[in-house]
C-alpha cells in the first residue's frame, strides 16, 4: 500500500466513525423529543397518578393487588414504565385493594358457646349441624379448615355433638319391656 492509499483508508475510517456518531446523536435526539418523560407515581393515590399520567398524554391501566394494611389501599404500589414512553402508551399501575377475606380459626374441640363467640369476633357466618355424640355441645368438625381464608359472604358449617337424653333411653327401655311382656302374654 502506498501513502495515498493509507491516507484514503484512514480518511474512510474517520468518516465511518463520524457518520456513526452523527446517526447516534440524531437517533438519541429524536428519541428524546418523540418520547415523554414518565413520572414516578409510586406512593401516590390512584386518582392522583391517573391525573398526572393522563395530563402527559399517557394511558393508564389499573392492576389490583390485595393488601392487608389499610394504608396501602388505593395507593400505587408499582408501575411498569419509569423512564420514557411514546404518546398514548399504556402505563400499568399496581394499586392496593383491601383483602377482605377472613382467616378461619380453629374451633374444633371447643364448646359451642366458645366457638360461636370466636366466630362472631371474626365476623364469620356459620351454620350449626348437630350429630349424636357422647358429649353435649362439642364442636367435632368445621367445613373449612383452620388457617384458610374465606370471603365474608361464605358460610362455615360446624358440626356439634348432641347427647341423647337418658330419659328417652329409659322410656325406650320401658316401652320395649312393655312390648316384650305383651308378646309373652299374647
Amino acid at each position: 500500500m502506498n501513502l495515498f492509499q493509507k491516507i484514503l483508508m484512514l480518511f474512510l475510517i474517520v468518516l465511518v466513525f463520524a457518520l456513526i456518531g452523527v446517526i447516534g446523536f440524531l437517533g438519541y435526539h429524536i428519541y428524546q423529543t418523540e418520547n415523554i418523560d414518565v413520572p414516578n407515581v409510586i406512593g401516590y393515590s390512584y386518582e392522583e397518578a391517573y391525573t398526572i399520567l393522563t395530563n402527559k398524554h399517557l394511558n393508564v391501566e389499573k392492576i389490583e393487588k390485595k393488601v392487608e394494611t389499610e394504608k396501602e389501599v388505593g395507593i400505587v404500589l408499582n408501575q411498569n414504565k419509569r423512564n420514557k414512553a411514546k404518546e398514548n402508551q399504556i402505563i400499568k399501575l399496581t394499586v392496593g385493594v383491601l383483602d377482605d377475606k377472613i382467616i378461619v380459626p380453629s374451633i374444633e374441640g371447643m364448646t359451642i358457646e366458645n366457638a360461636t363467640i370466636e366466630l362472631n369476633k371474626t365476623k364469620i357466618k356459620y351454620q350449626i349441624k348437630y350429630e349424636k355424640g357422647s358429649e353435649d355441645g362439642k364442636v367435632i368438625n368445621q367445613s373449612v379448615k383452620k388457617g384458610k381464608k374465606i370471603s365474608p359472604n361464605e358460610t362455615l358449617i360446624i358440626t356439634v355433638t348432641k347427647k341423647e337424653k337418658e330419659e328417652k333411653i329409659e322410656e325406650n327401655k320401658e316401652e320395649k319391656e312393655t312390648k316384650e311382656t305383651e308378646i309373652e302374654i299374647g
